[in-house]
């Protein structure tokens, strides 16, 4: 199974279990009870997504969201660190902790590794979303205004 379908699959148990609040190592050991073997990252990436869809910021987005929160430029195909494809979700941010490291568009797994985390000078996250029949990138996190 790719990395994508892996932590959506871990998204919807968490969901489906209501174990958003509960500790990573906590939601390892339920799921290896049902037979289930994730890693810390996996749970950790999922837990991140969960939390951001559970805030409302996925999920009641609409047609009018603001402008300087909608990537405009060619969305990027592949992630730059990796080469898989993006599907869902990127990062537009810095490749690693080095302040002065290059930026490149990166799957939620290559920035988790980076260690850099979102913000203003760190990177910003997107999600995939269909607006009135088209699909966009909208801003979901990272952002200072």
């Amino acid at each position: 199974m790719n990395e994508n379908k892996k932590i959506k699959m871990i998204s919807k148990m968490i969901i489906d279990a209501n174990l958003e609040n509960f500790e990573i190592d906590d939601i390892i050991s339920i799921f290896k009870t049902s037979g289930y073997e994730f890693n810390n990252k996996e749970i950790e990436i999922a837990k991140n997504i969960v939390g951001i869809e559970r805030e409302g910021q996925t999920n009641n987005l609409d047609d009018n969201i603001e402008e300087e929160k909608q990537w405009i430029s060619e969305p990027p195909d592949n992630c730059d660190i990796c080469g898989k494809k993006i599907k869902q979700y990127f990062v537009d941010g810095r490749t690693n902790l080095d302040l002065h490291a290059p930026w490149g568009f990166m799957c939620i797994l290559c920035h988790e590794e980076s260690m850099v985390g979102l913000g203003t000078g760190k990177g910003q996250l997107y999600y995939k979303k269909e607006i009135n029949g088209k699909f966009k990138w909208i801003g979901l996190y990272g952002f200072n205004y």
